[in-house]
């Protein structure tokens, strides 16, 4: 024999708020939380997809395609000792010993970009451009409205400021850049930025949903293991 469930009454009702802050939608705590304080599953992996706050402020990270365009290393030291000299220091920057008064052979530092030796006790590590980046000249907004510009890197993607999310390109390359946003999630995870390695079918199933992208959903997706939990 099933007994059917008595419905509640009003005062048995417990209504919140979702935790979502551009989301002001109540619900029934009883029947409707997800992941205990979100309204619906598409708010509770956006809200969760904060990670991709992580990766803004990556300098290694492109934050509009996601590809990866610098590698750090530390410095070794072999690295450490050129570089505290101020005699190696000039060599690697193109300095070159010429023939001196008396036959002494001296250097000329003429070529150097710089004459100062490296805090090599300052330096916590090394970084090279990938192959997906080089260098070019990057705009710098002015105050007088003349137009300024700086060496910096750039990525394949167009994208001359790492830290720039571009939405105009979201529907561009879209399963491209879920696959450089999957093994740059994987790659947190390892340094223990992202909470566990992501579900790569999760997140592309949830890049564009009704025609609209948002990666924030699709890096929600990928790290929750069940939203409703």
């Amino acid at each position: 024999m099933s007994l059917a469930k008595s419905p509640l009454s009003e005062s048995d009702v417990q209504t919140d708020e979702c935790a979502r802050d551009d989301c002001d939608v109540e619900f029934d705590v009883h029947r409707g939380a997800v992941a205990g304080s979100y309204c619906s599953r598409d708010c509770a992996w956006r809200d969760q997809g904060g990670v991709l706050k992580t990766i803004v402020h990556d300098h290694r990270f492109c934050a509009t395609c996601f590809a990866r365009i610098k590698e750090t290393v530390s410095p070794d030291d072999d690295w450490r000792e050129r570089h505290a000299s101020a005699l190696e220091s000039a060599l690697d920057q193109g300095g070159e010993f010429v023939a001196g008064e008396g036959g002494q052979m001296v250097l000329d530092a003429t070529d150097c970009d710089h004459h100062r030796v490296t805090s090599v006790d300052a330096v916590i590590g090394v970084q090279y451009l990938t192959d997906q980046a080089d260098h070019g000249l990057r705009s710098l907004p002015s105050p007088d409205a003349s137009d300024r510009a700086t060496w910096a890197p750039i990525c394949q993607c167009g994208n001359t400021d790492h830290s720039h999310h571009e939405p105009e390109f979201d529907g561009e390359d879209t399963v491209a850049r879920a696959y450089n946003l999957i093994a740059l999630l994987e790659f947190l995870r390892d340094e223990d930025k992202a909470p566990r390695s992501p579900d790569g079918a999760a997140l592309m199933r949830n890049v564009r949903v009704d025609g609209e992208v948002s990666w924030r959903r699709a890096i929600g997706a990928a790290l929750q293991e069940d939203p409703r939990r």
